[in-house]
């Protein structure tokens, strides 16, 4: 639906990739060398690096990094942070705590340093560095009339102690000035207690995962598949993000003998 009108061999390849027709038996699908990045290529400085370079930081918003994992995502965004001007880097730790605990004395045997290391999904971490220019996501409804939504893409344009002031990047609200402040976010940590975390509800989002970025287009994307997906459909909700094939490339595991990526499609979830 994305690409181009004249993209129809895209369209043609992006749908056999969806219904899993150039699958082999081991579930692979060999790429052709033009969707590839070179092997030396690093995948943080080729998708955001000239826009960096150039001050085009507001374009950031227009190209994305995607990734089946999580913790590849993260470390995928601190590597374009790098990228950034490092004499405006603040570091934002969040207030742990935990509340409901109905095991007797574990409240008191919880440490806080374990509490840090909880990073569930949607939630923002323990530690947020940020530099000038971080494209953020919130990942709570704010204020849906003021544009602030689960998903909305903020630019940090000035750094306060208890504030963060940003320019909206996506949706009606595009282009307005917010201010976000701290909040205190909970979940249920594996049934023993309500974890507690007071934090900006922001994550870095140079990156995402492929989970994450379904129902978006970008101008370009690069797909980092150093490990393969893991999903029914992940490779096609990938690939489809762009409007056409010059603006996608595939950054594969090294070493490699062959360009084959893995594309899990569950055939029998589409009926006769």
């Amino acid at each position: 639906m994305r690409v181009l009108p004249e993209e129809t061999e895209m369209a043609e390849f992006l749908l056999s990739i969806g219904n899993g027709t150039l699958n082999d038996n081991d579930d692979y699908v060999d790429m052709s060398e033009e969707l590839i990045a070179p092997a030396t290529a690093d995948i943080a400085e080729d998708i955001s690096g000239n826009l960096i370079k150039n001050n085009d930081y507001e374009k950031l918003t227009k190209v994305a990094i995607l990734s089946p994992r999580n913790l590849d995502v993260d470390d995928i965004n601190n590597k374009v942070v790098d990228l950034l001007d490092a004499s405006t880097e603040n570091v934002y730790e969040s207030i742990d705590s935990t509340e409901n605990c109905d095991n007797g004395d574990i409240n008191a045997d919880i440490l806080v340093e374990y509490l840090h290391t909880i990073n569930p999904p949607n939630f923002p971490p323990h530690k947020l560095r940020l530099r000038l220019y971080s494209v953020v996501m919130l990942v709570r409804n704010l204020s849906i009339n003021e544009g602030l939504c689960n998903g909305t893409r903020l630019l940090i344009i000035e750094f306060g102690t208890t504030l963060l002031k940003c320019k909206i990047l996506t949706g009606d609200k595009m282009g307005e000035i917010v201010f976000i402040n701290r909040i205190t976010l909970y979940i249920d940590h594996n049934n023993a207690f309500t974890f507690k975390r007071r934090q900006f509800p922001i994550r870095l989002a140079f990156a995402m995962t492929i989970n994450k970025s379904q129902g978006q287009t970008f101008e370009s994307i690069g797909i980092d598949l150093h490990k393969d997906v893991f999903n029914h459909g992940q490779l096609y909700v990938a690939m489809s993000r762009v409007k056409s094939r010059s603006a996608l490339k595939l950054y594969l595991h090294e070493p490699r003998t062959n360009n084959r990526v893995k594309n899990y499609v569950y055939k029998e979830l589409y009926g006769n």
